[in-house]
């Protein structure tokens, strides 16, 4: 998802959370079927469903990317699905690395419960 989303216009942050994240922190529970991304900033969401099915493409497994904005991000408590994802594991995502660039090992590992190097 990082080498996906490095490249995207408006993405300023980017987290995993529910089930992968979850797994990632030690939670028991069956092995995640999808994937829950989310998006802070302003990017287009054309774009994001466009990065959604490449990510499927590619992972083998359903991508669900939601978005919201900066402002909403930082105040979350008006927002009762905020409020819930920033109060449960996140994975944030380091958007620093060039699209161009090969992802570190870390970076493509899509096995729960195996140690990601986060």
């Amino acid at each position: 998802m990082t080498e996906l989303l490095a490249g995207v216009s408006g993405v300023d942050e980017a987290f995993i959370y529910g089930s992968w994240a979850a797994r990632h922190a030690g939670e028991p529970g069956p092995v995640p079927a999808d994937l829950d991304v989310l998006v802070v900033g302003t990017a287009d969401l054309d774009d994001l469903d466009t990065l959604e099915r490449q990510a499927r493409d590619r992972l083998g497994f359903d991508v669900h990317i939601h978005r919201t904005s900066r402002e909403a991000w930082d105040e979350p408590a008006d927002d009762p699905f905020l409020s819930h994802v920033r109060d449960r594991p996140l994975i944030q995502l380091d958007l620093s690395q060039s699209s161009n660039n090969k992802p570190r090992p870390d970076q493509v590992n899509t096995s729960p419960g195996e140690d990601e190097g986060h």
